[in-house]
This record gives structure tokens, C-alpha cells and sequence, in this order.
């Protein structure tokens, strides 16, 4: 099983039973709507926070009842089975319970499943909520309060209470084994009655269907009580007795009797869990729901060098064993065992296994899993070299960086705690163009600053194609006999006839003067007799009409025009690496493309459309 990095804490729940993001206060139906004023605060939050969602028509429809199976994805997102940190987890759980769910009509399989995988109902229970017949039915007010309890994990102790006294004057129309979930939720402040009786006495009324304004209330206290958090890092020791085992982080997990154990994506009991092992074990209202048992070392790669600072080092039956934690995070990296003639260094020195400390920060490296290298070195270094590739991820920036020899390293930091210099002005990531010469200051193997200085120089030549869809534009030009591709600068300076101009009057076949900086163009100058005619248009499909064979098309500029097609009409898809011929009911709209052809009988005819 390969277990992926994620950062520990609450996690987000996406509301359900919607398609729109709408805020809340343009809520028509809830703000002049009196019988929902008590859900506005609920309503409000909830949407402000992304949890809930209006309709396309911008309303929210406080009073439309929740369905059975719209509630168990409810509580399948509020614990994380769209999180990416639980992906794993997720595809485990629709392997493991591919046969149990086979013999369902439901299009919810994964976040059934991953409701199974962590415990919060049992297979005992599709037939109350999963079944064709009853999928669709409205959840009730007796039904909610059950799914809430089993939520907090707390539906064996509620069910195991042998006596329970109502606090609702129509108790018995509350099914028998329903009436200690509804005190339960009562007095975790979730669920509350429906008003009085003529006697003054609260009612539950249990057959009542929960509508989405009570929903917004629900969710908002669960979400309080809950409180999903994640806790990893590799097994130090495992004590089947007292049900727990103990990280590197030397913090000692206790389980309860509900805890689901997974090793390897199937279920298995605490006793088959090994040290070493690493851990991802899933928090809710202080219990532990679920706990995932895998190999460590498949979240690096097997060939790589990583930095990190030591965990723990020790020696068992299979050898020397390093694990490595991040310092930023201190979330586990990896668990890995070195080889016989592993080379450490320390403080310059040839070293033994027994001289690497806890926290000393390192530098590893492995081969096939292994380590071959260890260097204890300064929390802080610089390197140099070239930029040759820029990654971006959600919430880091990779650099790659090219040395002397052409041989290639990775550097991660965060897209904004990084000071960046260009040309001895204060600059920013974005403003980095492959081929910059960088000098990285890196603190604990993370970028921390980063002078870059480009090479400029100046070059004409002929367009043979320009991209303009993806999130960096590039050109290929012709000079000298030779194909060059470049990056387009966000801020390139375009002018036609020393008149400011923009890339979409640019296209192929057009003769072109440029300045570079590194690997990217800052500036595009040519003349205006070569783009006055109409034998290209760029830019993205408006609207498509297949009846008269044409379709509207904007460039970057606003401007929208027609571009006609016959049957001589070529149109291929360049999105691929294999171009493949189309026909122009395959046409989106949004597509980005380039017609070539001429308007010299007063439209533009198409002599060729390609999707970029």
C-alpha cells in the first residue's frame, strides 16, 4: 500500500445535494422565508464555509427533505473521502468492499465504501440506506440521530445501554432501538425536540423528515464535536494487550474496540502489525475510527536523494534502520534500512551507524530503497546551477536545478515564504524563467532565498507554431535553420509596427524580431503589412453550429468572429501527442484553436482548424 504525505487537522466537508456555490446571502427562499429565520446563522456559516451549496437558480430550498444515500455522502465528505491525504484509503475501501456492494444499484460505491473502511456504519445497514427501494426515501428525524451517533463513533456504547429514559413526550412513537441515539444527540446539543405538546411537554416527532435548513444546524454541531484529525509516523513498538501501538513520535495511540485495522488495504487484527510498519491512523471525536498500516518506503521513490532529520536510528533483526521526519512539518518521510557499505559522513568525516543522532539533519541517498549514503551536514547550505524545469504544486513550488555536468536535483519550497531576487531586484517565483542562473539557499534541505540572473539576448526568425492554452504560452521559431521553443514571459511586450500590439496578432509563418531572458521571450516585435490580412484566427470556440458549418471564435482581445467550414475543411485535435482528424461536431466550446484560411470572399473560410 503506498501511503501519501498530508498535513494533520480538520478536515473539510462538502455539502451534498447542490451544484452551485452560491452565498449565503443571496439566499432568496432563506432570508424571506420567516419560518427558516432560526436556520440563518447555520445556513450562513455553512455556505460561507463551502459545506453547503445553493441550486443553479440561486436558491437554497431549506425546507427539501435529505434522502437516505444524500446522507451518507454527507458524512462519507465530512471525514475525508475526497480528501486527497485519503485517497489511498478511498481506493482501498472500494477494493475491499467491490463484492459486498456488487449487488447494489448505486452510483455512490466509493463513498459507501469508505463509510464500510472507517467504521461509521456496517454491512448490516445498505439495506436501510443503500437499497434501491429506499436509497431515494427521505431520512427521518429517528434515522439522522442514529447516523450522527454512529459519526461520533459512539454507537456501540449507545446501543449497549440497557435503560434509557426519554425526555420526549412521544417516546413511543420512537422506535425502540432508536430511543438512546435521540437522548444521545440530545445531549451533545445536535438534535433537539419540535416544539412542545399541548401539555408543555417536548416532542421529538422521530418520524418528521429532516429538511436541509435542519441539516445546516446538524452539520454545523457535528462538525464542532468531530473535530477529524489524522495522526502518522512510523510503529515503535505494538502492545496487543492494552489494544495500542507507539510512533516514532514516542505518542502511544490507544484503540477501542470499534477501531477498524487495515494492514496493507485489507483487514487485519493488531497483532499482525510489525515495527516499522507506518501508521496513518484516523481521528473523530477523540477515537480512533480507523488505522492504516503500510510500507513506508513507498511514498519515495527507490532511486532519489532526500534531506530530513533523523527520528530515530536502530538496529533490529534486518539491519540498520534510519527513519527521517521533515523538519517544517514533522510529518514521517520514510522508515529505510542501509546497506552493508553504506558511506556516512559527519562533520566532513568518515563515520560508524551509532554516530548519527536523533535530529541530526541528513542527507540520504537511495538506491532500489536503499541507502547507499548518509551525510550529516549544516541545517543551512547553497547550491548553484541552472534552472531547468519549474513544478507547481498545490501548496509548494518545485525547481529543478541543472548543474555543470547536466546532471539534475530538486529543491521544494512554498510558493510565498521565499525570498527571490532577479537580477538584483526584489522579484517573485513567477517571475523565474527556465534557463536563469540560481544561486538557492536552502534550510534543512527547503529553499529559503533565491538569486537568479538571466541571460539576455536578441534573435529574429520565423513563427512555426505558437501555443496559447496552456498555462504557460510557448512559440517554436525558426532561426538560422534551427527550431528553438520558448517560453512566452506573462509580461511579453508585443509590438506591430512599433504599435502596442498582442499575441493573437502573431501566427505561424510570421516573420518575427525577439528578446530573450534565458529560455523566455520579453519581447515580440513585427510589421504590420504581414498581419493586416485574414489568414488566421486564434483564440477559444464561443458557440458551434453544425447545421451551417461554422462557429464563433474569440480571440485574446475580445474581438469574436465567424470562421466558416466545407468540406475541404481540415480539422485535427493537437492536444495529444498523435494528432487524430475530427469533425467539427467533436468541436467544443472553450476549445482553444488556430484556423488558417483566408477571408477573400467576405467570411472567413477554413482551410484548416487545429485544436491546441
Amino acid at each position: 500500500m503506498k501511503f501519501k504525505k498530508f498535513v494533520c487537522g480538520v478536515l473539510s466537508a462538502a455539502m451534498l445535494l447542490s451544484v452551485t456555490a452560491v452565498s449565503a446571502l443571496t439566499f432568496d427562499d432563506v432570508e424571506n422565508d420567516p419560518s427558516v429565520e432560526w436556520a440563518k446563522p447555520y445556513i450562513h456559516s455553512m455556505t460561507d464555509a463551502g459545506y453547503i451549496k445553493g441550486f443553479e437558480d440561486g436558491t437554497f430550498r431549506p425546507n427539501q427533505p435529505v434522502t437516505k444515500i444524500q446522507s451518507l455522502l454527507l458524512m462519507a465528505r465530512m471525514i475525508g473521502v475526497d480528501d486527497v491525504a485519503y485517497s489511498d484509503i478511498a481506493e482501498n475501501a472500494v477494493k475491499m468492499y467491490e463484492n459486498t456492494l456488487s449487488g447494489f444499484n448505486t452510483d455512490y460505491k466509493k463513498e459507501v465504501s469508505y463509510l464500510l473502511y472507517c467504521g461509521v456504519i456496517k454491512e448490516t445497514d445498505l439495506n436501510t440506506y443503500v437499497s434501491s427501494n429506499v436509497a431515494n426515501n427521505a431520512l427521518k428525524r429517528y434515522e439522522a440521530a442514529i447516523l450522527l451517533t454512529k459519526m461520533l463513533g459512539k454507537a456501540t456504547d449507545v446501543a449497549n445501554q440497557a435503560f434509557v429514559s426519554s425526555s420526549y413526550s412521544d417516546s413511543a412513537e420512537i422506535p425502540s432501538s432508536a430511543r438512546a441515539y435521540v437522548e444521545y444527540v440530545r445531549e451533545q446539543g445536535i438534535m433537539q425536540g419540535m416544539g412542545n405538546d399541548a401539555s408543555g411537554a417536548p416532542v421529538f416527532s422521530p418520524n418528521t423528515e429532516v429538511t436541509r435548513a435542519q441539516m445546516a444546524k446538524m452539520l454545523a454541531c457535528l462538525i464542532d464535536l468531530l473535530n477529524t484529525n489524522c495522526a502518522e509516523g512510523i510503529v515503535k513498538e505494538v502492545n496487543s494487550f492494552d489494544n495500542n501501538v507507539t510512533l516514532d513520535s514516542n505518542v502511544t495511540h490507544q484503540f477501542t474496540d470499534d477501531t477498524l485495522i487495515h494492514l496493507d488495504g485489507a483487514e487485519a487484527d493488531l497483532s499482525e502489525i510489525e515495527t516499522g510498519k507506518a501508521a496513518k491512523i484516523l481521528y473523530a471525536n477523540g477515537l480512533a475510527r480507523t488505522a492504516e498500516f503500510g510500507d513506508a518506503k513507498a511514498e519515495v521513490e527507490q532511486n532519489t536523494t532526500i534531506y530530513g532529520i533523523i527520528s530515530n536510528a536502530s538496529e533490529n533483526s534486518n539491519g540498520k534502520q534510519l527513519t527521517l521526519k521533515d523538519y517544517e512539518s514533522g510529518e514521517v518521510i520514510g522508515a529505510y534500512y542501509a546497506a552493508d557499505d553504506c558511506e556516512i559522513t559527519v562533520s566532513g568525516g568518515a563515520a560508524t551507524f551509532n554516530q548519527l543522532k536523533i535530529n541530526d539533519y541528513v542527507k540520504v541517498t537511495l538506491e532500489n530503497g536503499v541507502i547507499t549514503s548518509i551525510v550529516s551536514t549544516d541545517k543551512s547550505t547553497t547550491v548553484t546551477g541552472k534552472l531547468a524545469d519549474i513544478e507547481i504544486g498545490d501548496n509548494d513550488v518545485t525547481l529543478v536545478l541543472e548543474n555543470s555536468k547536466g546532471e539534475e536535483s530538486r529543491y521544494t519550497t512554498s510558493a510565498n515564504g521565499v525570498s527571490v531576487e532577479r537580477n538584483d531586484s526584489a522579484s517573485d517565483i513567477q517571475s523565474l524563467a527556465i534557463g536563469d542562473g540560481l544561486t538557492l539557499r536552502l534550510t534543512y534541505g527547503k529553499i529559503t532565498k533565491i538569486q537568479a540572473s538571466s541571460v539576455n539576448q536578441s534573435d529574429s526568425g520565423t513563427i512555426e507554431s505558437i501555443l496559447l492554452s496552456s498555462t504557460t504560452p510557448q512559440m517554436t521559431v525558426t532561426s538560422d535553420g534551427k527550431k528553438n521553443t520558448y517560453n512566452i514571459s506573462k509580461n511579453v511586450k508585443v509590438t506591430v509596427d512599433g504599435k502596442e500590439g498582442s499575441l493573437y496578432d502573431l501566427r505561424p509563418g510570421l516573420a518575427v524580431s525577439y528578446k530573450l531572458e534565458s529560455q523566455e521571450i520579453v519581447e515580440l516585435s513585427t510589421s504590420a503589412a504581414a498581419v493586416s490580412s485574414k489568414e488566421y484566427i486564434i483564440g477559444t470556440i464561443q458557440s458551434i453550429n453544425t447545421t451551417y458549418g461554422f462557429i464563433t471564435v474569440e480571440d485574446g482581445d475580445g474581438n469574436v468572429e465567424q470562421v466558416f467550414t466545407n468540406s475541404g475543411t481540415a480539422i485535427s485535435d493537437d492536444r495529444q501527442s498523435v494528432s487524430k482528424n475530427i469533425s467539427i461536431k467533436s468541436l467544443e466550446v472553450g476549445m482553444s484553436v488556430i484556423a488558417t484560411g483566408s477571408n477573400s470572399t467576405g467570411v472567413f473560410t477554413a482551410k484548416k482548424i487545429i485544436v491546441q
